[in-house]
């Protein structure tokens, strides 16, 4: 999903459960919310911060590679408003996170 919207990304993309089948269902699922919960946090620093470098950080955080099940956790943590700009920010910072996406 992000990995085909951000504008140079070079990066080679894993699902955050890779490297942990056979570690257990409660295990997983305890990775799953704590990734999630991380995820949330950088939606957060996304909607405050103002310099673009720390930006495109931040959104460089956010590449991953997503299933089909993690779109509503996504969607529950803004993810897609907080990108698509649907939140009122500064013209720089609007400037800023248009052009960090394809």
């Amino acid at each position: 999903m992000f990995e085909a919207s951000l504008r140079g990304n070079m990066a080679k993309l894993n699902h955050y459960l890779d490297g942990v089948p056979g570690c257990g269902a409660r295990t997983e699922r305890d990775i799953r919310t704590q990734f999630f919960e991380s995820i949330k946090y950088i939606a957060e620093m996304i909607k405050c911060e103002s310099d673009p470098q720390l930006l495109s950080k931040l959104l460089n955080a956010l590449l991953w590679d997503y299933e089909a099940e993690d779109m509503q956790v996504l969607a529950q943590a803004q993810i897609f408003r907080t990108l698509s700009g649907d939140i009122e920010y500064s013209y720089a910072k609007y400037n800023t996170l248009y052009n960090a996406w394809g």
